[in-house]
């Protein structure tokens, strides 16, 4: 289906997103973020509530959201920063 795939992730983002997941509780449409209501969020709201506030956490303001694709997960991150424990 358009729109959706399999992403490969290391077992420490597992479980954070097991755990995120456990909070959102189920959604009409399995997203990993969701509306309030358990729909699919607009784009302007999921570059508000989720994109933005978490690209400043991880120290990199700059990076553009199809950087933390496959592509930026391969050649991306080891060059230009370090991923830190939580």
């Amino acid at each position: 289906r358009a729109g959706l795939r399999q992403v490969p992730i290391v077992e420490a983002l597992a479980v954070r997103l097991q755990l995120h997941l456990d909070q959102l509780g189920p959604t009409d449409v399995n997203a990993v973020f969701a509306s309030p209501v358990g729909t699919w969020m607009s784009k302007s709201n999921f570059y508000r509530d989720a994109w933005n506030p978490t690209r400043i956490a991880a120290g990199h303001p700059e990076l553009r959201f199809h950087e933390a694709g496959a592509w930026g997960v391969t050649n991306y991150f080891p060059f230009r920063c370090l991923l830190r424990k939580q």
